[in-house]
Formats: structure tokens, C-alpha cells, sequence
């Protein structure tokens, strides 16, 4: 469902270049390891925004794949990459967790429901990227 590694500042990559993204990448790495005791493989562009110093950056802090989705969930629906509205074998939904403030008076609890029931009206399940993806 999630990578772990997008920063918790999002950051405009164009703008800071690779070295400035490299520390980015990095510092968030070294955070989650220490908070979840291991690494992060798979990272996750703030806004999907990435080019190739992006891409050095995330190689050299021991990124091993850019991660990208079709769909994102909202707090009732999902916002959906093609306009017919549905889900394809494999597609990736980037699901955001909001704190309550940003619910409008719902609860994560309920926005994850919400995305469980519309993943399964198409008939689809929720599944980890790691059971799905090899990463050497």
C-alpha cells in the first residue's frame, strides 16, 4: 500500500537539485530506520515529480525503485487516473493519512473503510507492494 519513504516536508525537487534531494532523501531515510529499524527500498516523488538527479539521489540512499500511482484515496472516494472511474489489475493507490483537522470531521478509520469498500466493489483486493514487486 505505502512506501514509508516520502518526506515528511515535501520538497520541490526541481528546484533544490541532487545534492539537496540526496540530503533529503537521506535524512528522511535515516529516520524511518531509526523509528521502524530498517530502510526504506522503495520511495515514493513528492507529487510524482522526478527527473534523473532525483533519481542519482535516490540511488545513492539506497532507494532500489521510484514508485508511482494511478489513483488517490480521498476521504469518501477515490480520485481516479482515467476518466471511466475504475481500477486495473495492479494499479497503485496512494493513500495519504490525514490528521483530523484535514478529515472534515471523519476519522482515518472510516477513510481507509471507505477505500476498502470501493477497492472491493470492483472486485479487487488491497496488497503489499513487496509481495508484488522483486527488488534485487
Amino acid at each position: 500500500m505505502g512506501d514509508g519513504s516520502e518526506g515528511f516536508v515535501c520538497w520541490c525537487a526541481w528546484r533544490i537539485g541532487e545534492e539537496g534531494q540526496r540530503q533529503e532523501i537521506c535524512g528522511q531515510q535515516k529516520i524511518l530506520a531509526k523509528r521502524y529499524g530498517t530502510r526504506p527500498v522503495l520511495f515514493r516523488p513528492p507529487y510524482g515529480r522526478y527527473g534523473d538527479s532525483t533519481q542519482a539521489a535516490a540511488i545513492k540512499c539506497g532507494v532500489r525503485a521510484i514508485v508511482m500511482w494511478r489513483e488517490a484515496m480521498q476521504i469518501k472516494n477515490m480520485q481516479y487516473g482515467e476518466p471511466d472511474k475504475r481500477l486495473r489489475p495492479g494499479d497503485i493507490i496512494l493513500a495519504h493519512f490525514r490528521g483530523p483537522a484535514e478529515l472534515k470531521g471523519k476519522t482515518m478509520t472510516q477513510m481507509f473503510t471507505n477505500l476498502l469498500k470501493r477497492v472491493r466493489e470492483q472486485g479487487f483486493a488491497v496488497a503489499r507492494l513487496e509481495d508484488y514487486i522483486q527488488i534485487r
